[in-house]
């Protein structure tokens, strides 16, 4: 039980430690504007920039999106463990009584995540809608 709970952390900490690398976005322009690939990707996006930057609409919607995104895979990883510790609980009660637990927790935590997400969704795209 304890090398589940180990792999759970470890592939946790690994998803939270390659949100990063999976970001990332190098410049391919020539060496005078090394930004020109970032610049394509933001007008790729449809994003709106206002002096030479994202503006701070956008990026706070984006950072919000990006959290609630992690949050989500979190909580879809518990519900597996949830699932996998009551598949092998063998019907001891007191395993059965903490997946049930775990999966209850879990399901309103999404219900929590999606509800803020369609509610931040909402406010980021009518506040660009107002500006532009």
């Amino acid at each position: 039980m304890k090398k589940l709970n180990r792999v759970l952390v470890f592939v946790c900490l690994l998803s939270i430690l390659m949100v990063p690398l999976l970001t990332q976005a190098e410049g391919v322009g020539p060496p005078d504007n090394p930004r020109a690939g970032l610049d394509q990707s933001v007008e790729d996006t449809g994003i709106q920039k206002s002096d030479g930057g994202l503006s701070m609409s956008v990026f706070v919607g984006q950072l919000i999106k990006a959290v609630l995104g992690l949050l989500g895979v979190i909580f879809i990883i518990l519900i597996i463990y949830a699932g996998f510790l009551w598949m092998t609980s063998q019907g001891e009660s007191d395993k059965i009584k903490k997946a049930k637990q775990i999966l209850t927790s879990s399901i309103i935590g999404i219900i929590i995540i999606l509800s803020a997400y369609i509610i931040t969704d909402f406010i980021i795209s009518s506040v660009l809608e107002a500006t532009n």
